[in-house]
């Protein structure tokens, strides 16, 4: 008898001892250990899976491991890989905020029209949704129209001009755009927000000469 009740507690242990590995917090913990032990083993985890299939690749992306999904979100965007766009809609509905950003990044980039539909369901609940920023600026990067009006009136608000500055580059062929920059550039409070639209306006610059050659 006693002999069972041993065996049911070794049992009961192993199997608690599964789920908290397994567990999201212990594994990127693991890995936050890893790294202060060796600094480039993000840049080595990079280089051994860049040559991975896009499967691969796809499979990774949803890892409980930050270190894991994250270095396959980023070879697949540098691939242009559409086929992470279902995965990425999916994904800016996630619990986890990390996962969300994440996305609404990964979807900037990708300028998958697919995108818009879902991306407009989260602007449309106002600026008291948490993703609001996030959503409207990857609609900007996707050109959409329809938002540049939402874009207007934060510029008109002069807040968050981190995102702001972003997203009046991205409607670069709008004629009010340029003064805003120079607004932001000239007025803001903070020192970065600045710098980051004075560098929009150099870019600006260079668009225009490079049109007239």
């Amino acid at each position: 008898m006693k002999k069972k009740w041993w065996f049911l507690i070794i049992g009961l242990i192993f199997f608690a001892g599964v789920f908290v590995f397994s567990s999201v917090s212990v594994q990127n913990f693991i890995w936050s250990f890893r790294s202060f032990i060796n600094p480039n083993i993000r840049e080595q985890l990079e280089d051994s899976w860049k040559n991975k299939s896009s499967n691969f690749l796809l499979r990774k992306m949803k890892s409980n491991n930050y270190a894991y999904s994250g270095t396959a979100i980023s070879i697949l965007v540098e691939r242009g890989e559409k086929r992470a766009v279902p995965i990425f809609l999916k994904q800016i509905k996630s619990k986890d905020d990390q996962t969300r950003l994440s996305a609404f990044i990964a979807l900037s980039e990708l300028k998958d029209p697919r995108a818009i539909e879902p991306l407009m369901a989260v602007v449309k609940q106002g600026e008291g949704h948490e993703d609001y920023l996030d959503a409207l600026e990857a609609l900007s990067a996707l050109h959409y129209d329809l938002i540049y009006p939402q874009v207007l009136e934060l510029v008109k608000s002069n807040s968050e001009n981190a995102y702001v500055v972003d997203m009046l580059f991205n409607f670069s062929d709008k004629p009010d755009i340029l003064p805003a920059l120079k607004n932001i550039a000239e007025t803001d409070p903070e020192r970065y927000v600045r710098e980051k639209a004075k560098k929009a306006i150099e870019k600006l610059d260079l668009k225009s000469i490079d049109k007239a050659k």
